[in-house]
């Protein structure tokens, strides 16, 4: 009885999983929500003769890892030993699938791909050359659908047959990709240097790997063959290959995106030859020709935009208000609980006013937002029509030096920026997917949305609750959206220039038929997929902010609390920038969530040890400007709350995403010092008119 190793390998999404779950009858739960894999999970096939140990993978885009994940899925699929390694793809999305096929046809592992989804393909009308395909990759290609027992069995006699016959097979000719030529120089020379080691992995991928710098694959490598590889002559090659690349004009920081450009030139090639997307009806391609027009294609974006706004903004009130009413009633029988159980006063009005008011006024005011706008958001893209506004805004972050797929992630921060940060994951270069990931907080979220329209309604529209002020709003929310947009652009034009230099990579949009939306589906998947893996991160931080909120305004130095004493330091550094000492400290103290910037400001000039809520928009207005609230308080606020740095829950994914503080630091660091930077400028020209 032989056990034969498998690795199951794949893109995030593919239906991996749920091969997995039927080829090995296991009870492994099949999910899509960002990180769900985070270790390899085993299974056993059998037949008559042998056991197969098929191992599921955590879904990765490419060798070239950029998540704890990722790193789990190279590391089994380079460094250990097993007889095959199934690639699954979506048949009806093959060219970002492959990537990964092609670089680990490269490293020459025994290799079989899975096009999964074949049904899907082809209600989009497209066709793969299996044969061809086949022919190009020289591998075995098997078409599946996951949910098919007859594809499944088919499935299982193809795996059965490949490593039954492998010994029998000649040698797999390996693929190579083709860099430039001054890097395919730069790796014949590494390679030259490791011909003395006795390594069972790809020296070209290791020599490629050595000239990136990678030094968690140098370590792992020094450790399985007890000694350095770095030796010295080698060193002096590495000396000499950085003068040599500086007369090209490239960095070392660079070559990633190299590598990136290459792999997709040859997947595009293979692509082309391989996949025939049959045409669209002519109503879909009259459709086409609107949403990509360069004259209709940026205004119907910024319509559809302004319809997503509308709905949220109008329907949002409603359940806020109930969530809003509910927590007031809970909160009075969770007071007379703890009383009944004889909790000490000081404790009871700290989880109370403290913990309790703060997480339930995140929740109040950020669940409502998320469970209408990520549905809405959802819809568009399963109707087909995000590739279109990658399509639109393409031209303009190619002359950013930046991605295409930029224009995806920054819609999904609309949402909420922690979706749009994990949605980089999207953006094969490195260099193009850390300027999108720092500069996604540019884009108002959900948590930003109800005091900036409560602003907007109070100093610039007026209170009349009619239609007319409901369209200006939604008008001038859109406006300072395009701040945000603006500011995405000319950021990323200047990372791309100086921190974050290099080339633009080039990708192949697949402008994907239209098709009807799953409505219930969608509902589910984005209320579960994000609404509340957003919402859980959220209250995990809000609790502790709680805490520390109460606090600040009821521990007393002298004869005022530690929050006025914050808020009388920065008096004076507010004045600077158009604004107050308490608005400063609101948005020190909101960093845990967005939502609480408006109750915190409430607070400090109520002097209460507690948030407030307002009763009406008028109270409000009247309280800001007995307070010293003017025109250019108002706008210098706004600015701040789409220009300053992002929550505690997006600091904690970006952290997660780059596993890098320093540019979690960064991304901190560039928004809030643009947005002070206008209000600066904007005090000097206009402050003495207030």
């Amino acid at each position: 009885m032989r056990k034969i190793k498998i690795g199951l390998a794949g893109n995030p999404n593919v239906g991996k999983s749920t091969i997995f779950n039927s080829l090995t009858h296991s009870n492994q739960h099949t999910g899509n929500w960002a990180g769900k894999t985070v270790d390899n999970k085993v299974g056993i096939m059998k037949n008559d003769h042998d056991h197969f140990y098929i191992y599921d993978l955590p879904g990765t885009y490419s060798l070239l890892p950029h998540s704890e994940e990722e790193r789990i899925a190279r590391d089994f699929l380079v460094f250990e030993q097993y007889d095959l390694t199934i690639v699954v793809c979506d048949a009806s999305s093959l060219l970002r699938n492959l990537n990964l096929v092609l670089q680990l046809k490269e490293i020459n592992r025994d290799l079989m791909v899975c096009l999964n989804l074949i049904d899907e393909a082809e209600k989009k009308n497209i066709v793969v050359d299996v044969k061809r395909l086949e022919e190009l990759l020289d591998v075995p290609v098997v078409t599946c659908c996951a949910h098919s027992h007859r594809s499944i069995m088919a499935l299982k006699r193809a795996i059965c047959d490949q490593v039954m016959h492998a010994d029998k097979k000649q040698h797999e000719k390996k693929v190579t990709i083709s860099y430039p030529p001054f890097l395919e120089t730069a790796i014949a020379k590494i390679e030259d240097c490791l011909e003395r080691f006795n390594l069972d992995i790809d020296k070209r991928w290791l020599a490629l790997n050595i000239l990136r710098e990678d030094a968690l694959i140098i370590d792992q490598v020094n450790d399985i063959l007890k000694t350095d590889i770095m030796t010295d002559e080698l060193q002096r090659v590495l000396s000499d290959i950085k003068m040599e690349l500086l007369k090209e004009d490239v960095l070392i920081s660079e070559i990633d995106d190299l590598i990136v450009n290459s792999i997709n030139d040859m997947a595009n090639h293979i692509y082309e030859e391989c996949v025939h997307v049959g045409k669209h009806s002519l109503k879909e391609r009259y459709l086409d020709k609107i949403l990509t027009s360069k004259i209709w294609g940026i205004p119907i974006m910024l319509l559809f935009l302004a319809i997503i706004f509308l709905i949220t903004i109008k329907i949002s009130n409603y359940p806020s208000e109930w969530l809003f009413s509910l927590f007031s009633h809970l909160e009075i029988i969770l007071k007379e609980c703890l009383v009944d159980l004889k909790i000490p006063s000081i404790i009871i009005d700290m989880l109370i006013n403290g913990v309790y008011k703060v997480t339930t006024w995140v929740i109040s005011v950020m669940l409502p937002p998320m469970m209408i706008f990520f549905p809405l958001f959802t819809l568009l893209e399963d109707f087909g029509y995000l590739p279109r506004i990658a399509f639109n805004l393409d031209g303009i972050f190619h002359r950013c030096s930046s991605c295409g797929k930029q224009a995806l992630t920054m819609s999904m921060g609309f949402g909420c920026n922690c979706v749009g940060i994990t949605g980089a994951r999207i953006i094969d270069s490195k260099r193009e997917r850390l300027i999108a990931i720092l500069t996604n907080s540019f884009i108002p979220c959900n948590g930003k949305f109800p005091t900036i329209i409560a602003i907007i309604t109070m100093f610039f529209v007026g209170l009349n609750n009619n239609f007319k002020s409901l369209l200006l709003s939604t008008g001038i929310l859109l406006l300072i959206v395009l701040l945000g947009i603006l500011m995405t652009f000319l950021v990323s034009k200047i990372l791309s220039k100086t921190l974050l230099a290099g080339y633009p990579s080039s990708f192949v949009l697949e402008l994907t038929p239209f098709r009807r939306p799953r409505i219930v589906k969608t509902i589910i998947t984005s209320v579960f997929d994000r609404t509340l893996f957003v919402l859980f991160r959220a209250i995990t931080v809000a609790i502790p902010a709680g805490f520390f909120i109460w606090i600040l305004a009821n521990v007393n130095v002298g004869d005022m609390s530690l929050l006025n004493h914050l808020v009388n330091f920065f008096e004076p550094f507010g004045h600077w920038f158009g604004v107050d000492g308490v608005i400063i400290v609101s948005f020190l103290l909101g960093f845990p969530a967005n939502e609480i910037i408006m109750p915190i400001m409430l607070m400090c000039y109520l002097n209460s040890g507690t948030l407030v809520d307002y009763n009406s928009l008028l109270e409000l207005k009247t309280l800001l400007i007995d307070n010293g609230w003017t025109i250019l308080t108002a706008i210098s606020v706004v600015i701040l709350f789409v220009l300053h740095y992002p929550c505690s829950t997006a600091c904690l994914t970006i952290k997660k995403e780059t596993d890098s503080w320093y540019y979690t630091l960064l991304a901190c660091i560039i928004p809030t010092c643009l947005g002070l930077l206008i209000c600066l400028v904007l005090n000097l020209l206009f402050g003495s008119m207030f």
